[in-house]
């Protein structure tokens, strides 16, 4: 199929994953430092019922100036967008949910707009090769991630800390034994 000829509807983005239905109640955009990374996801972090992740190789200051992405399902290449998608079979299974990955093969129309108020409008249609025929549509807003070193994290996505499992009046005596922190 030709990107050029899928239609995005113009409701919010959801379709359906590995035959089940999806509607992301959340859409986030991170940045690593050799991608810009979208994430539609449904259900809670870390272990979410269904998610679609989209991997797209250029800097941040190309995606945020209105950048559109058309990828065929016959396009090859090293450059292209590598798409992952994560479900679980079943909701209430406490494994982690499985995951698929594609270099290719795939159909992608992503149309974004410039930023306004701090957030990236956009347009989005995902075709995927697997047997269930994966596809996610519509439109979206992600919140733009602060360029600023110095800013606080996002409120609402906290550190995950390990419980360690000791008590502080444990603490303070391994404190005074050994000189040094547990």
């Amino acid at each position: 199929m030709d990107a050029a000829i899928a239609e995005i509807p113009k409701r919010k983005v959801n379709g359906t994953i590995t035959g089940s239905e999806f509607v992301p109640d959340s859409a986030r955009l991170e940045q690593t430092p050799t991608s810009q990374v979208l994430r539609f996801t449904q259900g809670a972090l870390p272990t979410v019922d269904r998610e679609l992740v989209i991997y797209l190789k250029m800097k941040f200051a190309d995606l945020t100036n209105g950048h559109s992405v058309s990828v065929a399902s016959d396009t090859r290449g090293s450059g292209l967008p590598q798409i992952v998608k994560r479900w679980r079979a079943n909701p209430n299974s406490r494994y982690a949910p499985a995951s698929k990955t594609f270099g290719y093969g795939y159909v992608l129309k992503l149309e974004l707009e410039k930023p306004v108020n701090g957030q990236l409008p956009g347009k989005l249609y995902v075709a995927l090769p697997d047997k269930e025929e994966s596809v996610v549509a519509g439109v979206f807003s992600l919140a733009l991630p602060s360029t600023d070193p110095n800013q606080a994290p996002v409120p609402g996505i906290a550190p995950i800390t390990a419980p360690t499992g000791i008590t502080p009046a444990e603490q303070e005596a391994f404190r005074r034994r050994y000189g040094g922190a547990r």
